[in-house]
């Protein structure tokens, strides 16, 4: 099968070469205003730029192969011929550039460029959708840690502080005043502790992490357990220990002697 060739249109008008191998060409700044130059893909526009430099080392006559132009100017991303050539860029010989693709390229080929192309296509979406995502999730975090305009600021709460979320990546900060009520409220507690043990608990066990108006009730449920556990052992603890006597006197008063 005949090999079909593709020239870029005008080239020979907006270069001013004659039968030599220029080592640059030129750029014009109004190809910025050029409409059908701004409709193209941002990848397409910088296939063409190397397309041109290409066609001056060529003689302006290329295969109509998009495998090779892609070989050619190092391209990472499948190079689309069909759409230059439907925006007027570049013009190919005797039959429409679809065509000519359609006949110089098996099927198996078409069905790979053209996955690629659509992988292409969908992966600036997904990474515009994870950069949104990822600022959603980092304006969250702010609201948690700091504090709104008008109000006491208060020192950065540590490490032990901080409790993950159900929602991967955030945390739930605990200010500082908010730990001073708590040690109010729970006295028998060991309250930074207890926050540390909670941070354990919840790295632990991801699927039981909590949403942000559910922490503090998760944290008030924790300390409030641990309050009562430990009246209920202090308590069952002077019952059945005895301090021990100071002296042989106090010991003797301890026995208990039956009277006859």
């Amino acid at each position: 099968m005949a090999t079909a060739y593709f020239s870029v249109k005008n080239f020979d008008k907006f270069q001013h070469y004659r039968d030599r191998n220029p080592i640059w060409i030129k750029l014009y700044n109004s190809l910025l205003e050029d409409y059908a130059f701004s409709e193209l893909p941002d990848a397409a526009k910088g296939h063409l730029l190397c397309i041109w430099l290409l066609a001056s080392r060529s003689g302006n006559k290329l295969p109509f192969d998009p495998v090779w132009i892609a070989r050619k100017i190092s391209a990472k991303s499948p190079v689309n011929l069909v759409i230059l050539a439907d925006s007027g860029f570049i013009v190919s010989e005797n039959e429409p550039a679809s065509n000519v693709l359609a006949n110089t390229q098996p099927k198996s080929f078409e069905i790979n460029v053209a996955s690629k192309m659509l992988a292409q296509l969908d992966k600036p979406a997904s990474i515009e959708r994870e950069k949104r995502e990822s600022r959603e999730e980092q304006r969250e975090s702010r609201k948690d840690s700091c504090p709104e305009p008008g109000k006491s600021s208060v020192s950065r709460p540590s490490a032990a502080a901080l409790l993950p979320l159900n929602k991967n990546g955030t945390e739930f900060s605990i200010p500082q005043e908010v730990l001073q009520e708590l040690v109010m409220l729970y006295p028998s507690v060991d309250v930074l502790q207890q926050v540390r043990s909670m941070r354990a608990w919840l790295i632990s066990n991801p699927e039981k992490r909590k949403t942000k108006s559910g922490v503090m009730r998760f944290v008030n449920s924790w300390l409030a357990r641990e309050q009562n556990g430990g009246a209920r052992y202090q308590e069952t603890k002077s019952k059945i220990f005895n301090p021990p006597p100071k002296n042989f006197e106090e010991a003797m008063r301890n026995l208990k002697i039956p009277e006859d």
